[in-house]
C-alpha cells in the first residue's frame, strides 16, 4: 500500500523540483541576467539621470535580482552623492497576490553625502529597505533604515488627490550615526540619543512644500577642547519648528 502512495507523492514533488530547476537555470543564464541589468539600469536612469550601475546582475535561488554597486553622481561631478554597495530586488508578495507588481529593494552599505556650505558630510554606512508603489494617482514610497550604532529611521510618502504627504521618523540616533564632519575634536556629541519626526506636505509637482519638525535630545554628553577637560552631561532638550 505504501508504494503507490509514495509514487503519488513523489511524482508531483519531482515535477515541481524539475520545473524549479529549469526556471532557475533560465533565469540565471547569461542572456537573461544581461537583459535584467539593462532593464534595471534603464529604469533607474529614467528616474535618476546619470546613475551608475557597476558590475553584473545575478539571480539567486529565491529569484531575487542582485546588483551593485550603484552610485548617484553629484551634479558637478566628483564623488557620488549616494553609493549602495549591494542592492537586492524582489517583488512585494502581498501586492503580487493582488495581481500588482510592486518592487522592494534592499540596499546595503549605503553612504550618503550631504553638501553643506561647500563641505561634504558623509552619513553611513547604513542598510536601507525601500518599497515603491508606482500605481498612477496613488504612488507611495516606504523606506526603513538601520543606522550605525543601532538607530532606526522610517519614511512614508504618499500621493493624495491634491498633494504629496510624507512623514520621516528617526529614533535612537547616537554619535556613531552622525556624519564624521560634525564630530570634531573641538566639540562633539559623545553620548546620548537623538529622536526626530518631520511631517511634510508638497504640491503634486513638488514645486513647493511645507514641513513641521520635532527634535528631542536625550542623555546627551558633550566633549571636546571647547567644552573643557571634562565631558558635560547628561543633557536633554526638545524643540519644535
Amino acid at each position: 500500500m505504501r508504494s503507490p502512495r509514495l509514487r503519488r507523492v513523489a511524482l508531483p514533488v519531482a515535477a515541481v523540483a524539475l520545473l524549479y530547476a529549469l526556471a532557475l537555470a533560465v533565469a540565471r543564464s547569461a542572456p537573461v541576467e544581461r537583459r535584467l541589468r539593462e532593464r534595471i539600469h534603464a529604469a533607474l536612469a529614467a528616474r535618476v539621470p546619470g546613475v551608475r550601475l557597476d558590475g553584473a546582475a545575478s539571480v539567486d535561488p529565491l529569484f531575487r535580482v542582485r546588483i551593485g554597486p550603484v552610485e548617484v553622481p553629484a551634479a558637478g561631478g566628483g564623488p557620488p552623492l549616494v553609493r549602495a554597495e549591494r542592492v537586492v530586488l524582489r517583488p512585494s508578495l502581498p501586492a503580487l497576490l493582488l495581481g500588482r507588481l510592486v518592487p522592494v529593494a534592499a540596499l546595503r552599505e549605503v553612504v550618503v553625502a550631504i553638501p553643506v556650505h561647500g563641505a561634504r558630510l558623509e552619513a553611513g554606512p547604513l542598510d536601507l529597505d525601500l518599497r515603491v508603489d508606482g500605481a498612477p494617482g496613488r504612488e507611495r514610497v516606504d523606506a526603513w533604515a538601520a543606522l550605525p550604532g543601532g538607530g532606526r529611521a522610517t519614511l512614508a510618502a504618499a500621493r493624495e488627490p491634491d498633494r504629496w504627504r510624507a512623514t520621516l521618523e528617526a529614533s535612537g540616533i547616537g554619535p556613531a550615526a552622525l556624519p564624521a564632519g560634525v564630530r570634531s575634536r573641538a566639540a562633539a556629541i559623545a553620548g546620548g540619543t537623538l529622536s526626530a519626526r518631520i511631517d511634510g506636505d508638497a504640491a503634486p509637482d513638488l514645486s513647493r512644500a511645507t514641513a513641521r519638525a520635532r527634535v528631542e535630545l536625550e542623555d546627551a554628553v558633550l566633549s571636546g577642547t571647547v567644552i573643557g577637560p571634562e565631558p558635560v552631561g547628561p543633557l536633554g532638550a526638545a524643540a519644535s519648528f
